[in-house]
Formats: structure tokens, C-alpha cells, sequence
């Protein structure tokens, strides 16, 4: 079981519309981002209204500000940064505007560099790795390497044992 499967609705959508926003960085939809983009919102069950990830994937990009980052759970930040950088990866080409906008997306997180480095990797092997998988089965990985890195003990993602 994924970190995700912890997220309630609203968390949930924040992923999504996170996604959208670095979908839409650099002025451009392509056909891997749109795949990528469904494949994720079947991921995170988000089927319940139907046609309404498409519609807001479809609406363009909203404003930084406007998407709720703070009040969110460091798992939940985790996964949103992670999904943010999958999608920057999915159209093959990591364009000036998408770094920026990651940049300023792990600002608001409030993550660190380490720890934005070490989703950055994860997204990296698994984006690698799935090409032949699809991006369900990729973006499944993903949440799954996201959970390991979280749960792990000690480190960025950990809490320190006590001794």
C-alpha cells in the first residue's frame, strides 16, 4: 500500500492540479503529458466525476498561488513534488520553464534541496525504467518508491530512532 491510499479528496485533486500546472509550464500539451495525466488520475481514484480530471487538464494552468501547498502533510508534499517532476519527464523534454517552475513549486513545499534531489532521482529511474510499461504502471512505481523514501528511518524522509 502507497502513501497515497492515506491522501483524502482534496489532497488528492492538489496532486492533480499540481500536475496540471507543470503540464501547462511550458505553453505546451503533448500527447505523453495528456497520457500521463490520466494515468495518474486513475491512480489516485479520481474517476468519481467523470470527465473532470480532462476538463481541468484541459483548462490550463492556474496560478501558483491559487493551489493549496502549505496545509499539506509532508507525505503529501512528497507525492506532490514527485508527480510534479514524473510530469516535467513525461513529454522527454525538460524545458527551462518546467525547471523553473519546479523550482518555485519546492519553494513552497518548503523542500529542501536534498530531499527534492531524492524524489527528483526517483522520478528519474522510474521514468527511465516504464517507457515500455505505460504510464500508470510508471506512476505506480513512482508512489511506491515516494512511500519508501518516506517511511525510510533516519534521513530527510525519517524520523530519527530514538536511542
Amino acid at each position: 500500500m502507497t502513501l497515497v491510499h492515506g491522501l483524502d479528496g482534496g489532497e488528492r485533486w492538489g496532486v492533480f492540479e499540481t500536475l496540471v500546472f507543470v503540464a501547462w509550464s511550458d505553453d505546451h500539451l503533448a500527447a505523453t503529458e495528456v497520457a500521463s495525466a490520466r494515468a495518474v488520475a486513475e491512480e489516485l481514484d479520481l474517476a468519481g466525476e467523470p470527465g473532470a480530471a480532462d476538463a481541468r487538464l484541459r483548462r490550463g494552468r492556474r496560478a501558483l498561488a491559487d493551489l493549496d501547498l502549505e496545509s499539506r502533510s509532508d507525505a503529501a508534499r512528497s507525492i506532490v513534488y514527485a508527480t510534479a517532476f514524473w510530469m516535467a519527464l513525461a513529454d522527454g523534454v525538460e524545458h527551462p520553464a518546467e525547471r523553473a517552475t519546479l523550482r518555485m513549486l519546492r519553494l513552497r513545499l518548503g523542500l529542501d534541496e536534498v530531499r527534492a534531489a531524492l524524489l527528483e532521482a526517483s522520478a528519474r529511474v522510474v521514468s527511465a525504467s516504464g517507457d515500455s510499461a505505460g504510464p500508470r504502471v510508471t506512476y505506480r512505481a513512482l508512489l511506491g518508491a515516494v512511500s519508501d523514501l518516506v517511511r525510510a528511518d533516519g534521513g530527510p524522509f525519517g524520523r530519527a530512532r530514538e536511542v
